[in-house]
C-alpha cells in the first residue's frame, strides 16, 4: 500500500491496552516506516505508552494531559496506550 497521507482520529483509550499503530508491508518497497503524534486531550488524566503489556506501573512513556508524544516507528514495532484507570482521550495523527 502506498503512503497516501496523514490519517488522524480521537481514540478513547481504556484501563485495557490499544494498538495505536498500524503495520502495513508494501510490495514494492517491502516495508515502511510509520510517523506516530499523540496528544492526551484529558483535562486531568494520564495516558501510558508502551507494549501490549502496558499499566499505571509498567509503562514506556507517559503523557501528562495536554503533552504531545512523537515518534518515528520501524516496520513491526508496535506502539500501545490506555488511560490513567479512567478513560482518557487522544489525538492520533499518523502516515497513512
Amino acid at each position: 500500500m502506498k503512503n497516501t497521507g496523514l490519517e488522524h482520529e480521537l481514540i478513547t483509550l481504556t484501563p485495557y491496552p490499544s494498538l495505536l499503530t498500524i503495520t502495513e508491508v508494501d510490495e514494492v518497497e517491502n516495508a515502511r516506516q510509520l510517523i506516530i503524534s499523540i496528544q492526551n486531550l484529558h483535562e486531568s488524566n494520564y495516558v501510558y505508552l508502551g507494549s501490549s503489556s502496558v499499566s499505571e506501573s509498567s509503562f514506556g512513556y507517559m503523557l501528562d494531559p495536554g503533552q504531545i508524544f512523537t515518534a518515528d516507528l520501524k516496520t513491526n514495532e508496535e506502539l500501545y496506550g490506555i488511560g490513567d484507570g479512567q478513560v482518557a482521550v487522544i489525538r492520533l495523527i499518523r502516515n497513512g
